[in-house]
């Protein structure tokens, strides 16, 4: 079985990050279609819509990266619904900047009560490369995908904060027409910056853990002094966020606007500002 990455040309980096962690995990290169990217994609000389109606109807295990711009194209959209009336298995990531209550996301063709998670979320993806592991039969040591997880969560960090530092700047520029251009950071120094923004001089410990950082997440054992493992870092933090009494009335989970559970990172940002009231 293959896997096809659904996606729009627009979210090629996210694409190209994905297809690093699968073949990081063990997946096999020939076993990838990513059409972004020559070596994953459509043979020079094919048809592309007959070489991508074979290949769905191949029934492969799909990935919709699913993103604003996925729904504003119609080749994606058509893509989405051959693959859907195959009854292909698959799974559902959003960017983190997607709007799961969007209409389109609503009313298209995808269950939008089915269970999807965003990129940047650390136990999520955690239970993802574990599927992917057992659904391929990969034997990938655990130290291994550890490392190959870590870098995927930092490299999406990269693009969240490097899409941030864009908006920022084209603000200011337009506020203030006569500022004198500054050279643009690089990527590393954007993605340091945020970390420093999330962190900074503050209180971080609280029931026995420290949160050394925030995206991508860390956390220690202050006692013992070992790091917290991956996917065992959320139930931490919503116990952190119970006993500070962060959630609604009544309940044991924090949730965004738009309906979804914090990811690890918007618990963690959560805590440390409640830690951090009175400094």
């Amino acid at each position: 079985m293959k896997i096809f990455i659904s996606h729009s040309s627009k979210n090629a980096n996210y694409g190209q990050a994905l297809v690093k962690l699968l073949t990081g995990i063990g997946v096999a290169h020939s076993d990838i279609v990513f059409t972004s990217d020559t070596s994953y994609g459509i043979p020079s000389g094919a048809n592309i819509f007959d070489w991508l109606k074979s290949k769905i109807s191949e029934k492969p295990f799909v990935i919709y990266l699913l993103s604003n711009d996925y729904y504003s194209s119609v080749a994606c959209l058509n893509e989405m619904g051959a693959a859907w009336i195959i009854e292909n298995e698959h799974v559902v990531m959003f960017t983190p900047d997607f709007d799961i209550e969007s209409a389109h996301f609503r009313s298209g063709a995808l269950d939008p009560r089915e269970m999807g998670f965003r990129f940047n979320d650390d136990d999520r993806v955690t239970a993802f490369i574990d599927q992917i592991k057992e659904r391929f039969g990969l034997s990938t040591r655990s130290i291994i995908t550890n490392r190959i997880q870590a870098a995927f969560l930092e490299e999406v960090a990269s693009f969240t904060s490097l899409s941030s530092e864009k908006n920022t700047s084209s603000a200011s520029l337009i506020k203030r027409p006569n500022q004198r251009r500054t050279a643009k950071p690089s990527v590393n120094r954007i993605t340091q910056m945020s970390r420093q923004n999330d962190m900074g001089p503050k209180k971080n410990e609280f029931l026995g853990y420290r949160i050394d950082n925030v995206d991508p997440i860390q956390m220690t054992n202050v006692q013992s002094g070992a790091r917290v493992q991956r996917g065992k870092n959320r139930a931490i933090l919503r116990e952190m966020a119970c006993k500070l009494g962060l959630p609604e009335s009544g309940a044991k989970t924090c949730y965004s606007p738009n309906g979804d559970e914090f990811t690890t990172h918007d618990y963690a940002r959560a805590i440390l500002k409640e830690l951090n009231q009175s400094l």
